[in-house]
C-alpha cells in the first residue's frame, strides 16, 4: 500500500514537471485577471483575451460574395478561382442583404447528381441559413458558440445592422496560434520579369515604383499600391484572372496566398489601350491561355 502510494505520488510529480515545462499549467495575475503564459506554452481560447470580433473578422471590403441569381456553374467558377469553399450569397442589394451561405460541397454534390443542374439551377436553391453576430461580441465567446453549433462562417453586423464583414472558425483559431503557412508558401520578389516587357509584381508594390518600371508617373488619390488600384477600379475583391486596363498598363490578378487567399502578385505589361476598362465577367471558368508567352512553370502558376 505504502509503495503504491509513493509510486503514485512520484508519477504525479513527474507529470506535473513535464506539463509545467510545456506551459500547460497557467496562472492568472490577480491584479489583471488575464491569463499569463510562459515561453513554449500551449495556446488556448483564453489567449483571445479581450479581443472583439471586429478585430479578427474579414472586413467588408475583402469579402468575396455571390448574387443569388447566379447559376451553379458560375458559383463553381467563383469558388475555384477565389479559393473559398464557403461564400456569402446576397440579393441585388449587395452585402447588406445576405440571404445565405453557399457551400462548395453542396454545389459539387448537386452537379454530380444532375449535370444539367449547373446551368438550370440558381445558387439560391442551395444556400444554407445565415448566422449573425454583432461586431462588438467577444471573440472567445463566439468561438465557443461556433464550436458548439458546428458553424464555420458567421456574418458580422455593425450597430446599425449593416454588414461589417464575415468571420470563420479558422480566423479565430489563427488568432490564437498565429498565421498558419504550409511548405509551399514562399517569399516573393517585389518585381520579376517573366518575359520581355511582362512583369510579375507584388500587389503591395507602390504605384510610383510601378511607374518607374515603365517610365511613367502613376498616382491615385485614394490608393497607393498595385493591389489597391486593381480593387478600386474593379469595384470588387480581385480574384485570379481579374483584369484592368489603366494608364496604358494592363494588370491581371495573378497569384493568391495565405488561408484568406489574398492577392499576392499581379501581372503587368504595357498596352496600346488608354481608356480604363475592366473584365466584364469574372464568373466564367478561367481560360488556360494567358496574354503572354511564358515557360511551362510560369504558365501553370498564372493560369
Amino acid at each position: 500500500m505504502i509503495l503504491a502510494f509513493i509510486a503514485t505520488a512520484a508519477g504525479c510529480l513527474i507529470a506535473g514537471y513535464v506539463l509545467g515545462s510545456l506551459g500547460v499549467f497557467r496562472k492568472k495575475n490577480p491584479s489583471t485577471q488575464q491569463v499569463q503564459t510562459t515561453p513554449g506554452s500551449v495556446p488556448c481560447v483564453s489567449d483571445l483575451g479581450n479581443t472583439l470580433v471586429r478585430e479578427v473578422m474579414v472586413p467588408r471590403t475583402e469579402v468575396v460574395h455571390l448574387d443569388q441569381d447566379r447559376t451553379l456553374r458560375q458559383a463553381l467558377a467563383l469558388t475555384l478561382r477565389s479559393g473559398f469553399s464557403r461564400i456569402p450569397v446576397t440579393s441585388s442589394k449587395g452585402l447588406d442583404d445576405v440571404v445565405g451561405i453557399l457551400y462548395l460541397k453542396d454545389v459539387v454534390k448537386r452537379v454530380f447528381d444532375n449535370s444539367e443542374a449547373q446551368s438550370s439551377e440558381l445558387v439560391s436553391s442551395l444556400v444554407r441559413p445565415v448566422t449573425w453576430c454583432p461586431d462588438s461580441k467577444a471573440a472567445d465567446v463566439l468561438l465557443r458558440e461556433m464550436q458548439a453549433a458546428h458553424i464555420h462562417m458567421v456574418v458580422v453586423v455593425d450597430e446599425f445592422g449593416g454588414t461589417s464583414g464575415v468571420i470563420t472558425i479558422e480566423d479565430l483559431i489563427e488568432e490564437i496560434v498565429g498565421e498558419i503557412q504550409d511548405e509551399f508558401d514562399q517569399e516573393l520578389d517585389p518585381v520579376t520579369e517573366i518575359t520581355p516587357g511582362v512583369y510579375r509584381v507584388s500587389s503591395r508594390l507602390s504605384l510610383s515604383d510601378l511607374g518607374e518600371l515603365f517610365g511613367r508617373v502613376l498616382h491615385d488619390e485614394d490608393v497607393d499600391s498595385v493591389g489597391g488600384i486593381l480593387a478600386k477600379e474593379l469595384n470588387m475583391v480581385p480574384i485570379p484572372g481579374s483584369t484592368l486596363i489603366w494608364e496604358g498598363l494592363e494588370l491581371k490578378a495573378d497569384q493568391f496566398a495565405g488561408r484568406r487567399h489574398q492577392m499576392a502578385t499581379v501581372l503587368v505589361r504595357q498596352t496600346d489601350m488608354t481608356q480604363t476598362t475592366t473584365a466584364e465577367d469574372v464568373l466564367e471558368p478561367p481560360d488556360v491561355h494567358t496574354w503572354f508567352v511564358a515557360e511551362p512553370d510560369d504558365l501553370k502558376e498564372s493560369s
